[in-house]
């Protein structure tokens, strides 16, 4: 579904900043 598309699209984007942000806090919420 689309939808199910862009929620995983918006996860890998957030995860990507997340990563950015905090090289080293990828698994820390």
């Amino acid at each position: 579904e689309v939808v199910a598309a862009i929620g995983l699209l918006v996860q890998l984007l957030f995860a990507g900043v997340a990563a950015a942000v905090r090289p080293h806090g990828c698994l820390v919420s």
